[in-house]
């Protein structure tokens, strides 16, 4: 289907305006079905169990679906809503890491898609409010149009899935959560993993951390807020010569 909508859009520019505007509402209407096509395709495989390699779910409990046709060049109406989304879906302290997550792949889809669809797909586990461990599934879709015919209609088409599921806890290991948990979070400090993957081992594990444990995640946090500060303590001295300058030029003036 893609291959379809892309030929389509090929032969836009050197139509008159008229059969212009019908090809490009043909394509845009290609593109919505391609877009749900796709995540009703994604929403089968979680509500199946079809890839077995995935920690498996229980029970669907929350999804949500967005589809936007963008006319602005600028995402970020449209960045602020679908975080805004995966935020609610998402719930708890991890939801704004979540939220970032998904900022990011949108970045990065909105940059690459010139021309042809790109897809992306991500999962992660976290935990809500109340203890409860879930798996958030995501799927996304982008296409960019090139062709200068389009450029006053339309400039990209945007799709988002997040499905939101309750775990079989009991098929996890203390191995296989680790490097969930790991993989996850690429984008927080090693730090701020270590500590996230505590506090999720031993809701869903049942069995507290050894203090060989503890005291690795201590050192990695410790390490992390260390360099932190002096890049904060480098910054308070940049700020604090700036000061200082713009002073002195202020007294030169007088």
């Amino acid at each position: 289907m893609g291959n379809t909508v892309s030929n389509m859009l090929k032969s836009i520019t050197g139509a008159d305006a008229e059969e212009k505007k019908k090809q490009i509402d043909d394509a845009m209407t290609g593109l919505r079905t391609a877009a749900e096509a796709k995540m009703d395709s994604f929403y089968d495989k979680i509500e199946l169990g079809s890839d077995s390699k995935l920690i498996p779910i229980e029970k669907i409990v929350a999804q949500f679906r967005f589809l936007q046709c963008q006319v602005s060049k600028d995402p970020a109406e449209m960045k602020k809503q679908i975080k805004t989304l995966i935020s609610d879906i998402s719930g708890g302290h991890w939801a704004d890491a979540i939220a970032d997550t998904a900022s990011t792949i949108i970045d990065g889809l909105i940059g690459s898609s010139s021309g042809g669809i790109t897809e992306k797909s991500s999962y992660c586990i976290a935990m809500d409010p109340l203890g409860g461990v879930y798996r958030l599934d995501q799927y996304y879709f982008a296409y960019n149009f090139k062709s200068q015919g389009l450029v006053t209609s339309m400039q990209n088409v945007v799709a988002c899935l997040a499905v939101k599921s309750s775990i079989q806890m009991a098929s996890l290991t203390s191995d296989a959560l680790r490097l969930v948990v790991n993989d996850s979070f690429t984008s927080l400090p090693p730090a701020t993993r270590a500590r996230l993957f505590e506090h999720v081992s031993v809701a869903v594990l049942q069995v507290p951390l050894s203090q060989e444990q503890i005291a690795a995640t201590k050192a990695l946090a410790e390490l992390w807020e260390k360099e932190n500060g002096k890049k904060s303590d480098a910054e308070e001295a940049a700020k604090a010569r700036l000061r200082i300058t713009s002073n002195s030029e202020d007294k030169d003036k007088e």
